[in-house]
């Protein structure tokens, strides 16, 4: 053994190994928390909001850009707008009667964001053929939000930050026909890398190199659609696409012991470990809606939606790491490597077919509707009987929605500027999640309710 082990290795061994230790232990078992956005779970903008999210078939406005840009083509004149959206979250996560082992449920919190989109028909030899829309959700305080929490509590997998990121669509629809159009385009969401180096001095015991390094990356994902629009019997068709977006983080970071053992300063131990995982997941996603003016001043809407879960990655955070050294006394304390591996497994959820049911009816045209719907998305997530707990739970949507469209009074704007509002309240029915009795956590029961509220202004020119 090296003649200055006595005074270095005691120390070595209880800082080092330890530190490996716990890098496993805690960071294998923390899962990350992956969700889909704002635009899918609420809708977007007070009009689709209102109708309960049907928008495949219905959108006029710049939310076509996601939902369906095929539509974008039946816009004639340039809008924009902008809203501001309230989601405010009464979901309760409470131990069974009798069970009086620990349970620590993490509830989401209130969310407020903004949305803001424009819709830019192109003239000349298109005019009326082709057009530009762009829909961007922005959260009111923060720019992405990535959760890590232990997997002992009780987390709200769709809910709890779905909302504190940003989405971008932008999208072009093209008229082929009077009764044919075609769209396409992009949904993008950003994402985290980095990396992490430290060194310390295994004498001393401080840290003489500290580096932290971050980058913000995008992950894109495909839109698509095409609409059937037959006017003079009242009726429309659209089907769109929304491809799977999958926004990951790797964030490598190594743990370098430097010393002089008396042959000169040198690295004595790496801990190499890399962090990794899903901190969003939004499923392939296919809707089929139909639209029918059943009179001139009442529109129905339905909408289907089929939604690809069983995609789902592992949502917890997988940990990989590597500690060497060839140092023949820190191979005593540590032993010549030590490798871990810490990964989870595929959640099998389910996939989903959600119905979405929305009515608008115009009391006084072109200036004053009332809007209404329904819908009903069953949960993609197994009742948690195992050692996860992912809550969700089928949800119930009921909205009213209502737009006022006026001329501005000092005669600034030439053309109406529409003012409208939507309230939706989802109901999520109690589930039970009957936990084994060699558990370290209590069996509870969870549900609850969300109220989502949008006020919006546009502008078409």
């Amino acid at each position: 053994m090296h003649p200055r082990c006595p005074s270095l290795c005691r120390p070595l061994a209880t800082f080092v190994r330890p530190l490996a230790l716990l890098a496993v232990l805690i960071l294998a078992a923390i899962p990350g928390v992956a969700r889909a956005n704002a635009f899918d779970v609420y809708g977007f903008e007070p009009r689709g909001m209102g109708m309960a999210g049907a928008q495949t078939s219905t959108a006029d406005d710049y939310t076509a850009a996601y939902f369906n840009p095929s539509l974008l083509a039946f816009q004639k004149k340039a809008s924009i707008g902008a809203s501001f959206n309230w989601f405010n979250h009464h979901l309760e996560t409470e131990a069974l009667e009798g069970d009086t082992r620990p349970l620590d449920p993490v509830d989401p919190d209130d969310a407020l964001g903004w949305t803001l989109g424009f819709v830019f028909p192109f003239g000349g030899k298109v005019e009326n053929r082709l057009s530009l829309g762009v829909g961007i959700y922005l959260p009111s305080d923060v720019v992405l939000s990535a959760n890590t929490i232990n997997p002992d509590s009780p987390n709200w997998y769709l809910h709890d930050s779905g909302n504190d990121r940003i989405t971008i669509a932008a999208s072009l629809g093209v008229r082929i026909t009077d009764w044919l159009s075609l769209g396409v385009g992009l949904q993008m969401l950003g994402g985290i890398t980095g990396a992490i180096d430290f060194q310390l001095d295994a004498i001393e015991f401080i840290f003489d190199s500290r580096a932290f390094r971050a980058d913000v990356t995008t992950a894109v994902a495909p839109l698509a659609g095409f609409t059937l629009n037959f006017d003079p019997i009242g009726l429309r068709f659209g089907f769109s696409y929304r491809g799977e977006l999958e926004v990951d983080y790797e964030l490598p970071t190594v743990f370098r012991v430097m010393g002089d053992l008396g042959d000169g300063r040198k690295e004595l131990a790496v801990i190499d470990f890399i962090v990794s995982g899903t901190v969003h997941y939004s499923p392939h996603i296919f809707s089929l809606g139909a639209q029918w003016r059943v009179i001139d001043p009442l529109l129905l809407t339905l909408e289907a939606r089929f939604a690809l879960w069983s995609r789902a990655p592992d949502p917890t955070v997988n940990v990989q790491l590597n500690l060497d050294s060839d140092v023949e006394m820190l191979q005593d304390i540590l032993g010549e490597s030590f490798d871990a591996n810490g990964k989870g497994k595929k959640p099998q959820f389910s996939n989903t077919l959600s119905v979405h049911f929305g009515a608008e009816y115009w009391f006084v045209k072109d200036f004053f509707a009332l809007r209404a719907g329904y819908a009903f998305t069953p949960t993609p997530i197994p009742l948690q009987y195992g050692s996860t707990n992912l809550l969700d739970g089928d949800r119930h949507t009921a909205s009213l929605g209502a737009g006022i469209y006026f001329h501005d009074p000092l005669e600034i704007f030439k053309s109406p500027i529409a003012v409208e509002i939507a309230y939706q309240m989802h109901i999520i029915p109690e589930r039970e999640a009957i936990k084994k009795e060699t558990a370290s956590i209590a069996s509870y029961r969870y549900g609850g309710m969300i109220n989502a509220l949008s006020a919006a202004i546009r502008y078409a020119f």
